[in-house]
């Protein structure tokens, strides 16, 4: 979720992770995407990806209530043995790759993934058995979202 921190160190670990983020002060507020589940805080710092800790190296002020501007988008892996074969848009997809390259006794997992830039780069997939377990699974990491519309 979208939030406002200020820049405030209350730990060693910290300070030191804080120093490694060339130039940004204490008593800095900066916007960005806070997770609760891990406490922390992403951003862009004079063009580079940062991260801070809330209670280490952070303090939350504010969290701005709207969606991230993340869509997300679903697709199906094929898999056997704990390995994933193929990754298709649809099920109607993946089982006719699967018939087509007599693929027997394969495991149909969903893949539910925010986008994150517009080149089109995903975060790490949250996976289930079903499209809902996938998706109710990416909206407690994330909160709320968009499905890309051919993913609806």
């Amino acid at each position: 979720m979208k939030a406002k921190v200020k820049v405030k160190v209350t730990t060693k670990d910290g300070y030191w992770s804080l120093k490694e983020i060339k130039g940004l002060e204490e008593g800095t507020i900066i916007t960005g995407i806070y997770k609760p589940k891990n406490k922390s805080f992403s951003f862009i710092f004079k063009g580079e990806k940062a991260i801070l800790w809330i209670n280490k190296n952070a303090e939350l002020i504010e969290i701005i209530e709207e969606p991230l501007t993340g869509k997300v988008i679903v697709s199906v892996a094929i898999c056997k043995n704990e390995k994933v074969i193929a990754e298709k848009d649809t099920i109607k997809e993946a089982r006719r790759y699967a018939k087509e390259n007599e693929l027997k006794n394969v495991e149909y997992w969903y893949l539910a993934s925010e986008i994150i830039n517009e080149k089109g780069d995903i975060n790490i997939p949250c996976w289930g058995r079903t499209r809902n377990e996938a998706l109710e699974k990416l909206r407690k990491l994330i909160g709320n979202f968009k499905l890309c519309k051919s993913y609806k």
